[in-house]
């Protein structure tokens, strides 16, 4: 049992995103740069004004890897619910650290879409990541480091959005729990989830820091 975790929901847009790895233990990861803005509602210009930003690495593990990759693109508003943890790595002799959040669960942020469609696939096809551990008891090794600098300079508003075109709402942080449109260029034959939860244990992701 693992006690005084700390568990996070950072609502924010995918900035760098990375495929899929294996670990050598065959476990899917998927990781991910997340910017969250801070915004401000200026009403004497009716316009809403950046403030400081939140910068995190996503990881997604095994089932929700997979159902991730469909939806976490550049440019592409989520809410990514998890535990937050501190990774230690070495980079040209010195010794680093960065923040990055383990996903338990991944939803495309439907507030940023204009267009949506309902699940595609069986339920039985989605269900292989509710089985098993969900990652609350597994245990936890740190990746070599972030998948990307922690001093990103991009903001989290003026990223490219995907394709599944972006509305430019930034009041509303409400998830829900269909799929958004998927980009042009996906597969048809891949179902398309807005959410799913994570199973399998954590292992190193074999990636190289920057």
């Amino acid at each position: 049992m693992i006690v005084n975790r700390t568990h996070a929901t950072v609502r924010g847009r995918v900035i760098t995103a990375y495929p899929i790895n294996n670990t050598a233990g065959g476990d899917a990861v998927l990781n991910f740069r997340l910017a969250a803005n801070e915004r401000q509602f200026d009403p004497a210009t009716n316009t809403w004004n950046d403030k400081d930003t939140f910068y995190v690495t996503v990881s997604c593990w095994d089932g929700l890897a997979r159902r991730a990759a469909a939806v976490a693109l550049r440019g592409q508003m989520v809410v990514a619910m998890g535990t937050l943890v501190s990774r230690n790595y070495e980079k040209e002799g010195q010794r680093r650290s960065y923040t990055e959040l383990r996903a338990q669960h991944l939803a495309v942020d439907l507030s940023s879409v204009e267009t949506v469609r309902s699940y595609t696939g069986s339920r039985a096809e989605g269900s292989d990541a509710a089985q098993g551990d969900s990652g609350e008891n597994a245990t936890e090794r740190p990746t070599e480091g972030p998948v990307d600098s922690p001093g990103d300079s991009a903001s989290a508003t003026t990223e490219q959005a995907p394709a599944s075109r972006m509305t430019s709402d930034p009041a509303s942080s409400t998830p829900a729990g269909i799929a958004a449109e998927a980009p042009d260029s996906a597969a048809s034959d891949r179902p398309q989830y807005a959410t799913a939860s994570a199973g399998g244990d954590p292992m190193d992701s074999g990636q190289t820091p920057f």
